[in-house]
């Protein structure tokens, strides 16, 4: 072992991670080289396999699954290039040995995996649950082809509705609704929020429900059960706690009792009257605890009291003065007792909980209304299975647990689960802190029938300090019992990195004094508390001051001039270190898009260049707001707003004036028709002359488009409308080309059988998408602008990370709380509690369980903070504005990111500037204000060809028939037909049983909806199915094309999207089927439906579609011109002849 091996603390523990005989679940911190770990232990694995699908490796991105693959692929070609003798640590000579080991497998088996790396089975949860679910599509529930979608609120809603109607049918779940709908006072719209929400949520609880809606008074005495269980525990920690005070504390409580009492003082500390103990730890004396507890806490916050008054039995002193100095000697005694006490953090939190404790029967009407809504949900349930059919999408959620339909029972495990039984040894699962409760259900079922020492193994790395997604499910409570119980028969040995070869020591160093005292001191299951685990830094420190914080102190009206200011030091130090360290990654990281408010605007003021994704949303762009005005325009007649603001578009841009003339033009007619009409008038003396020439080419283009919406699709309308206006003269960077492209790829998506049916839909799938970054110069090297939670994973020179003390956004109420609690036996025991009926208070459970939520969110908020801090190798800018309140700073609110760590900063590494004494360096501006307020095309756009009057005189006496624009309307029905042919061909690479008999009825169903959307007649779908199946079966079972559809193939893809950037624009193609063969050709191939018409021969119908598309294929061609491949081959393949024809 070399002398630096020897300085990498937790050299042994890494060896021991490798032992592939053994299960484990590695602790792995930032920065630690967990997938350099995972890739070996996976090369290792490989060695000793017959087939290298027998390893399964588990991602949660697509990122960290293609950087595993690629390790693994550079560690073999390294091993064959480099020469054994030059290697000098032992890390790198066990890795070349494993490495080896595999290449010599690999030859012995044939495996070719640097020639087929999608031999390699490393996938993401979400494709592994895909394709469980795929395989077995009726038995879980899948149903066909579904579309994975992460906007399927559109299916939330049809289900809920769906539901709710149920309430006017003779069955007999329709008394249930029936209470529902009353528990909420009928207001439908608030029970649909509160319903969607639960839906998007409903891995977590729906195991819980079924299990009560099956048997619903055995479980409500469960529940029942599990809660006084709960205050009996809570009790007896809480009585454990208060012991070493009771012989201070009971002469002092008889002493305010007897003061209450006899000053007629109403309190529930009398329930402890004439106590000579505490309490017995026993739920039938809660409310006897929770008057104790008056006596030691403060109302309105979790504190200590640091005073004692009448209200609690210590009078101010008075009588004689015997009297006053026992009235002093027993508040100073209390005082000091207080003082005391709260030197045991854990008694404050223990007598906290206590008062928080519902009464056992204080929440019976809780319990009647949880049995009707857990009667209530498997049926909205069903409705949402039925949703997703109908709208042709399924969410990522539903695709878990179809996967756990699709692998069955324990007990009855299916014909599926059994083959990955036999077929898979290892399973390996990077990132498992953010494991799910139906991911980790998926992973019991994978393993159920492994047994200690019988070849097989699992491993599990991740660290539970980086656990951030509790609101997409993770819990992080499963890592941690999984290390300390392992998985049922499958024992786990728990192993503990601590290297970190990320960040210089500085860093390291300052993390471990600042957040060891912020995490938990132990780990807490039930809330997901995690301890925290030290780090050893490989990196000396690079920076004196590694990790800086900087507190804005502002005066009540300079809260934003504090913003300003911040953003301004930003821009400052970032300009300082791009100018000394030009090749350093920097970024920006926040806890939300809304802090970037007032650092974008600073950062375009000092010239710097900066990209992030998802951080603009799609509809705060100018040009896409104008887009959804002409698109409701076009689709609608009547709406007047969209009509105007289509004025004001800079396409036409006409003055505030004439716009005020077409708005009050005419008595009941439409935007449209005003126009028209002044168009048409030859005397024109109330426009403009330059709102006139403006409004006349504006009216003609929108005279063709209204009449080519009824002839083909919306999407097609609008994009030719754009560019007949001009639309292309006002882009001014690729970033708003790229934007405009996603606009028409939701356009498109939102048609039903080519028109927008549902426009608010269409505009909420907008305001959910984001605005791309524009591309930049090579040498640009931009600061990277994210969420903490993007930036998992990466990993930058200098981290800043702004607004710490900005609150982040508190939870609505939910219909539904849950809570699963370890009780002192290590027994899971669930809680359940619902929202209150319509003006009524919140019931104690659901408060208690709004709590527990609530620390979970608390504790997860520190981890975020570590995440952020832990991107840093070199150093780390935290910065925060707080109120000065008479020459105090104010403390962080809770719910900050600064809370977590703010009574651990050490006050002499935290500057504090007071606003009011700095002057601000740049002028405050609109951080929305990207272009000037109107920006229009300039008047010579509108000069047509002819006369404007002519122009006018043409469009008023024009009709629907003799439209303008010029779109070529295609018979549907054979584009419909491509399509599916097309998705079918697709999907047939991930499941070879496609066309099987049992699944072809589910199958047809789908095309047939599909078709009946576009009201074509029952006749001409019948044809158009027959086609389908034909050519599909054709093709499919013709034996000259099946190496076309082997998903084994070397970089095998269908329905590839690829992007070239060429005359300023940004183009999007879409390859159907890619592949390199054996010998190293990359073939591409374009799947083409038609066929000869009437008596063409088949060589000239060839030799014309070859002609067609050979410029097609060639621009496809030229998209792999720079890789590394031994050729390019293209070729049509006709699937109604079948027939594969290179051109």
């Amino acid at each position: 072992m070399t002398a630096a091996e020897k300085q990498v603390v937790d050299f042994d523990a890494r060896q021991n991670a490798l032992d592939i005989t053994r299960s484990i679940a590695v602790q792995a911190p930032a920065g630690s080289g967990k997938t350099e770990l995972l890739s070996l232990r996976f090369l290792k694995l490989l060695a000793v396999c017959q087939h290298p699908e027998e390893v399964l490796a588990i991602t949660f991105t697509k990122k960290a699954a293609n950087e595993m693959a690629q390790r693994i692929l550079n560690t073999l070609e390294w091993a064959q290039q480099v020469d054994p003798i030059a290697i000098e640590t032992q890390l790198d000579r066990d890795k070349y040995e494993i490495a080896n080991s595999v290449l010599a497998q690999d030859a012995k088996e044939s495996w070719q995996l640097q020639q087929s790396p999608n031999r390699l089975r490393i996938q993401t949860i979400d494709s592994f649950c895909n394709f469980l679910a795929s395989r077995l599509p009726i038995l879980s529930h899948f149903g066909g082809p579904l579309q994975i979608n992460e906007q399927v609120d559109d299916c939330y809603h049809l289900a809920i509705r769906n539901c709710l109607k149920l309430l006017n049918e003779d069955l007999p779940i329709s008394a249930a609704i029936g209470k529902l709908m009353l528990h909420f006072d009928n207001d439908s719209e608030k029970l649909e929020s509160l319903l969607t929400n639960l839906l998007k949520q409903r891995e977590q609880w729906i195991g819980d429900i079924v299990g009560v809606a099956s048997s619903p008074e055995q479980a409500m005495d469960y529940l029942a059960a599990n809660l006084l269980e709960l205050i009996d525990e809570s009790i007896e920690s809480a009585q454990l706690l208060l012991e070493p005070y009771t012989a201070e504390l009971m002469p002092l409580l008889r002493y305010a009792t007897t003061n209450l009492r006899e000053g007629d003082i109403d309190s529930d500390l009398l329930l402890c009257s004439d106590l000579n103990e505490l309490p017995k730890s026993s739920h039938t004396y809660l409310t006897t605890w929770i008057g104790l507890t008056k006596l030691f806490l403060v109302k309105s916050d979790t504190a200590f009291r640091k005073d004692v008054r009448k209200d609690v039995g210590f009078p101010p002193q008075s009588g004689s003065k015997e009297q006053k100095a026992l009235q002093k000697e027993k508040k100073d005694a209390m005082k000091a007792l207080l003082q005391s006490m709260a030197e045991s953090p854990e008694l404050l939190q223990a007598l906290d909980y206590l008062r928080r404790l519902p009464l056992p029967n204080d929440d019976e009407l809780s319990w009647d209304f949880l049995n009707t809504l857990t009667l209530v949900l498997p049926t909205l349930m069903a409705q949402l299975e039925l949703a997703f059919t109908q709208k042709n999408k399924i969410d990522y959620p539903q695709v878990s647990l179809a996967a756990l339909s699709a692998l069955g029972t324990e007990e009855n495990p299916t014909d599926l689960a059994l083959s990955l039984d036999y077929q898979i040894k290892h399973i390996l699962v990077d990132e498992f802190q953010d494991t799910s409760s139906s991911q980790m259900e998926l992973l019991r079922k994978l393993t159920a029938g492994w047994e200690e020492r019988d070849g097989r193994t699992l491993f599990v790395v991740g660290d539970a300090m980086q656990s951030c997604y509790g609101f997409r499910n993770a819990n992080v409570g499963l890592f941690i019992r999984l290390r300390e119980n392992g998985m049922a028969h499958i024992p786990i040995t728990a192993i503990d990195l601590l290297a970190n070869f990320r960040s210089d020591s500085g860093v390291v160093d300052w993390v471990n004094t600042v957040f060891s005292g912020a995490f938990p001191e132990q780990n807490d299951i039930s809330r997901g508390a995690v301890s925290y685990s030290h780090s050893h830094a490989v990196h000396a420190k690079d920076i004196e001051t590694a990790v800086s914080t900087r507190i804005y102190q502002y005066d009540e009206d300079g809260k934003t001039e504090a913003y300003i200011e911040e953003a301004a030091y930003i821009a400052d130090e970032i300009s300082r270190l791009r100018e000394q360290h030009s090749q350093h990654k920097i970024a920006i990281l926040v806890r939300s898009r809304g802090h970037l408010e007032y650092i974008l605007p600073a950062l375009r003021e000092a010239e710097i260049p900066w990209l992030a994704n998802e951080i603009d949303r799609l509809n705060t762009l100018p040009l896409i707001t104008d887009l959804i005005s002409l698109t409701g325009a076009v689709c609608n007649h009547a709406d007047r707003l969209s009509w105007l603001a289509t004025l004001r578009a800079p396409w036409c841009g006409i003055s505030l004036e004439d716009l005020h003339v077409v708005a009050n033009f005419g008595n009941n007619i439409s935007v449209f028709e005003s126009m028209q009409q002044l168009c048409a008038d030859k005397q024109n003396t109330q426009l403009s002359s330059d709102g006139l020439l403006r409004i006349v080419k504006l009216t003609s283009i929108l005279q063709g488009a209204l009449g080519a919406k009824l002839l083909t699709r919306i999407s097609r309308v609008i994009r030719t409308t754009f560019s007949e206006l001009g639309g292309e003269l006002i882009l001014r960077s690729d970033s708003e080309r790229d934007s405009l492209e996603r606009f028409y790829e939701i356009l498109k998506n939102s048609e039903a059988a080519g028109r927008l049916e549902n426009f608010s839909e269409f505009e909420s799938k907008i305001e959910k998408s984001f605005v791309s970054s524009g591309a930049l110069a090579a040498d640009a090297n931009p600061v990277q602008i994210m969420t903490v939670h993007k930036s998992k994973g990466l990993e930058f020179d200098h981290v800043f990370l702004p607004g710490l003390a900005r609150t982040s956004r508190s939870d609505d109420k939910s219909l539904l709380l849950w809570h699963q609690r370890l009780n002192q036996q290590g027994e899971n025991k669930l809680f359940l509690a619902t929202l209150s009926a319509t003006g009524s208070e919140d019931n104690n459970l659901y408060n208690l369980l709004r709590f527990e939520k609530a620390e979970k969110s608390r504790l997860e908020s520190t981890r975020l903070l570590y995440i952020g801090v832990t991107r840093a190798m070199k150093s780390v800018y935290l910065s925060a504005t707080l109120a000065d309140k008479d020459g105090e700073t104010t403390a962080p609110g809770s719910r900050t990111l600064l809370a977590t760590i703010w009574y651990n900063l050490s006050q002499a590494s935290v500057d504090y500037l007071p606003i009011r004494s700095m002057s601000l360096p740049f002028k405050q501006q609109d951080p929305l204000a990207t272009r000037p307020s109107l920006l229009r095309l300039p008047a010579d756009t509108f000069i047509a060809n002819d006369s404007a009057q002519a122009c006018a005189e043409t469009t008023a006496v024009q009709n629907d028939d003799s439209a303008q624009i010029e779109l070529t309307v295609d018979n549907q029905l054979p584009i419909e037909v491509g399509n599916l042919v097309h998705e079918a061909l697709q999907n047939y690479l991930n499941n070879h049983q496609l066309l099987d008999t049992a699944n072809l009825a589910g199958l047809k169903n789908y095309w047939r909806r599909r078709l009946s959307a576009f009201s074509f007649v029952s006749g001409e779908i019948d044809i158009a199915m027959t086609k389908l199946e034909q050519s599909l079966q054709s093709t499919l079972q013709d034996s000259e094309l099946r190496w076309v559809f082997d998903h084994g193939q070397e970089q095998s893809a269908a329905e590839l999207a690829l992007q070239s950037y060429a005359s300023g624009f940004v183009h999007t193609h879409v390859i159907d089927r890619t592949f390199i063969d054996g010998n190293g050709v990359r073939w591409i191939i374009d799947y083409k439906s038609s066929q000869p018409l009437g008596k063409q021969s088949l060589e000239s119908f060839l030799a014309e579609q070859v002609a067609l598309y050979s410029g097609q294929l060639s621009r496809y061609r030229s998209l792999f011109e720079n890789e590394d491949n031994k050729g390019v081959k293209t070729a049509l393949l006709f699937t109604s002849l079948p027939k594969l024809v290179e051109c």
